[in-house]
């Protein structure tokens, strides 16, 4: 470090002292000072001497090989290391030589403009009391060449940390050469002498989007360019007026505090940025645990509750007096209920994630219309409300979507509508308009309850929002319904949105666009139409195992039972079977592999129907199942009639009847 320094200083020396020939006025830019305080501020505390002594000897070397005499050297040489062991001083104290930094950035270019002029009016008070008399502008010139030596020079080494290059070659040097034009330019009679004040945006520009050192190594550029000039015009005879060298140095030192200040604002961007992505990622993967951990947790607590709700079933079919039928039909609503909490808080989560998906399926529209009217019409007879489904006679048979999302979105409006409406009336109306083969679906609705204040429907899709009333705490929720709503209408492309008046009722309505579909709408079997069938069930759940048994051997199907994938590929193996109702978690081997392995088997087991049957509703199990060749996959607690429907649609049911 230390031959390295004292070889540029006096390299900085002799360049100088060549460059200034009988004045001094001509330099530009001198880098002497800004050589020496690059060697103060980069070597330890107990090197300073040393770096000091090397500095003032290679400068006073370098200003006597230039010709210059004994005296005026070594004032100039003892001048420019004051003036840098003065700026080393001030910045090497509490770590201000952070250049990248805001707070660093300001105190350096409060530092190299204040101490230079210190020095300088330290050498005009000297060469007073020598008998000198004062030059103002020659002062003036060499205050502004040691100012810009320090501000273009040092930075360029001392700034650490920051981005690089981001910008191509090509832009980087036309901006070089729009900089080195301009300077030029000026030295072309009759052209305006302040001309290169225009590099200046070129300059800005620079800082700004490749950063500090690349801005700083055109401003050098720019003045060298115009040093070039100077030394040009000077050989030719016809020097650049002093006022007009003067007035470049301005330009540049200007230049140069633009270019720090843009340099350091594009670093503090850069910082700014990368932080940003490291949070978001820290988010992303918080909201991915967060999801993965409620997703296991339904995993756990569907398994139990398909128990519940499927031996509440089986009771229900059993011949018991009506106070006991009441009793279980208490318990299966309880259960539902508690289910549709916890599907709410996977969906928010999904949704939170990224990982809310909408299937693409044709579907029967007045179906789906169907099942929510027959939900949700005990809940309103039970209330003593008017129930009304006022749908348009015209209504597509088959259109694409996701049925199961449209209900969810159809149940949550119309059970808000029920559960705020003290008397009078809910209606559903549902129009539509056909263009370009899709069905412009609109349903709007209405109810006679409560209504809410604007202040409270402007809030009303956020989530967990209760309102924060006890009107509305009494009503029960977890304030999710609405905010999934909002977010399934807007993952199917559609609006959603409501009007409402305090004590009058309020409207909800929503529009989707659903293309039309071109098959028929198929007609579901009952349980007892299908034909006996061969099931092979796999689980590791002796309760889920039982319970299917139960229900399948309850309506003359052969079930056969499985605890893990090996035990099932297996009997897949040794045995025919007609349809394989598979688990997706479990010990040993997991439905996914297991149904991997049979169909590598030979034909015809390896086209045994599969369908799946999980407690996660995960969409990437989705896909992985459907990936190794899962026909179907339903999502535990089973709905029977979908359960008979999908083995009657996979089933080979002209085999089973042979």
């Amino acid at each position: 470090m230390l031959a390295a320094i004292g070889v540029l200083t006096l390299l900085a020396a002799l360049a100088t002292a060549w460059l200034a020939g009988p004045g001094s006025a001509a330099v530009l830019l001198n880098p002497i000072s800004a050589v020496l305080l690059v060697g103060l501020l980069s070597c330890s505390r107990a090197a300073l001497p040393a770096m000091a002594g090397l500095g003032l000897a290679a400068t006073l070397a370098g200003l006597l090989l230039a010709g210059q005499a004994f005296r005026p050297a070594l004032e100039a040489s003892l001048l420019h290391l004051v003036e840098a062991g003065l700026a080393a001083a001030i910045l090497r104290h509490g770590n201000r030589a952070r250049i990248e930094q805001p707070a660093g950035s300001l105190w350096f270019g409060g530092v190299t403009l204040l101490v230079p002029a210190l020095t300088t009016l330290a050498a005009m008070a000297l060469g007073h009391a020598q008998g000198q008399p004062p030059d103002l502008l020659a002062a003036g010139s060499a205050y502004a060449a040691r100012a810009l030596g320090l501000l273009v020079l040092v930075p360029l080494v001392l700034a650490r940390g920051l981005p690089g290059w981001r910008l191509g070659l090509a832009i980087l040097a036309v901006l070089l050469l729009t900089a080195a034009a301009l300077s030029w330019a000026a030295a072309i009679p009759p052209l305006f002498p302040y001309l290169p004040i225009l590099a200046l945006p070129c300059l800005m520009l620079a800082a700004l989007q490749l950063g500090l050192r690349p801005g700083l190594l055109l401003t050098l550029a720019t003045a060298a360019a115009m040093a070039a000039v100077l030394v040009i015009r000077e050989l030719g005879g016809a020097p650049v007026p002093a006022g007009t060298v003067l007035a470049w140095q301005a330009f540049l030192l200007a230049a140069a505090l633009t270019v720090l200040a843009a340099g350091v604002a594009h670093a503090e961007r850069t910082r700014l940025l990368a932080d940003l992505r490291i949070a978001r990622q820290i988010a992303d993967e918080a909201r991915g645990a967060k999801v993965n951990f409620l997703s296991a947790m339904g995993h756990e607590f569907r398994t139990p509750i398909t128990a519940v709700l499927g031996m509440v079933d089986l009771l229900g079919q059993s011949d018991l007096p009506a106070g006991e039928k009441t009793y279980l039909e208490t318990i299966r609503t309880s259960g539902r209920h508690l289910l549709a909490i916890v599907n709410d808080l996977l969906d928010f989560s999904r949704s939170e994630a990224g990982r809310l998906q909408v299937d693409n399926l044709e579907f029967s529209l007045r179906e789906v219309l169907d099942q929510t009217r027959a939900f949700l019409t005990p809940q309103a007879s039970e209330l003593g409300l008017e129930f009304h489904f006022d749908v348009d006679e015209q209504l597509p048979a088959v259109v694409r979507g996701d049925p199961r999302r449209l209900r969810q979105v159809l149940l949550n409006l119309t059970g808000n509508a029920l559960k705020f409406t003290n008397r009078g009336s809910v209606t559903v109306q549902v129009r539509h308009t056909v263009a370009d083969g899709a069905a412009r679906l609109r349903v709007d609705i209405t109810d006679t309850g409560i209504g809410m204040a604007p202040e409270k429907v402007a809030r009303l899709f956020r989530s967990f929002d209760l309102d924060g009333t006890p009107t509305r705490r009494s009503h029960g929720g977890i304030g999710l319904g609405l905010a999934i709503s909002k977010r399934l209408i807007e993952a199917m492309g559609g609006e959603i949105g409501v009007e409402s008046t305090q004590g009058v009722g309020s409207r909800f309505w929503f529009e989707v666009t659903l293309p039309l579909g071109s098959a028929p709408n198929p007609v579901l079997l009952n349980a007892s139409d299908l034909p006996p069938l061969r099931v092979l069930v796999v689980d590791d759940g002796a309760v889920n195992r039982k319970l299917l048994l139960q229900m399948l051997s309850r309506y003359g199907h052969q079930v056969t039972s499985a605890r893990n994938g090996v035990e099932a590929v297996e009997m897949v193996v040794r045995g025919r079977f007609d349809v394989v109702l598979m688990d997706i978690q479990m010990p040993v081997m997991d439905g996914i592999e297991a149904t991997r392995l049979i169909r590598e088997l030979p034909a015809p087991r390896n086209a045994t129907p599969i369908i799946g049957i999980t407690a996660s509703i995960m969409p990437e199990e989705y896909q992985r199942c459907l990936d190794v060749g899962m026909n179907r996959i339903l999502v535990k607690p089973l709905d029977w009639e979908q359960l008979f429907a999908v083995m009657a649609e996979h089933a080979d049911l002209d085999e089973a009847e042979a």
